[in-house]
């Protein structure tokens, strides 16, 4: 992989406005690479506090290009978004919630998630796929003003 990035990457953003790479968590040298070439980084997180901090310690450089999204997100808990972004200095601009949504964990785990979406995106089936839909739709606003950001001071 280390001799081939560059080119794959290249050839990817000649033919895309927007390339997306799913790495995985521990620190082997592709997951670095992409990283470190990265424009933005999607970080995903739980509440869990141990995941937070790992992130935060382990991988403190990435900040400054990191978009975060709380994944199966419950506001009552004591590690909510107002305590993550107070705790580790965070823009509420580059952070989003998906909430925690039981009709979304089933359509998962039966592989029907597409399904799901295209059932709620635009016309909910009850309150709380609409409470899921309305924070997911505002995370993918977050991710792309940020990119689009990126973007745009990378043009200049």
């Amino acid at each position: 992989f280390n001799l081939v990035h560059e080119e794959l990457f290249q050839a990817l953003e000649e033919n895309a406005d927007f390339v997306f790479v799913d790495t995985e968590t521990n620190q082997n040298l592709s997951s670095s690479l992409i990283l470190d070439d990265a424009d933005v980084i999607v970080v995903n997180l739980t509440q869990d506090p141990e995941v937070i901090r790992h992130f935060f310690t382990d991988y403190e450089p990435l900040k400054e290009k990191a978009v975060f999204l709380i994944g199966n997100y419950v506001p009552d808990l004591s590690w909510n978004l107002t305590r993550i972004c107070r705790e580790f200095h965070l823009s509420y601009s580059k952070i989003g919630v998906i909430p925690m949504n039981l009709e979304l964990n089933a359509a998962l785990s039966q592989g029907r998630l597409l399904p799901f979406l295209n059932l709620n995106y635009y016309k909910p089936s009850g309150r709380e796929n609409s409470y899921f839909m309305r924070y997911a739709k505002r995370a993918e606003a977050m991710v792309l003003r940020n990119i689009n950001s990126f973007c745009s001071l990378c043009a200049q």
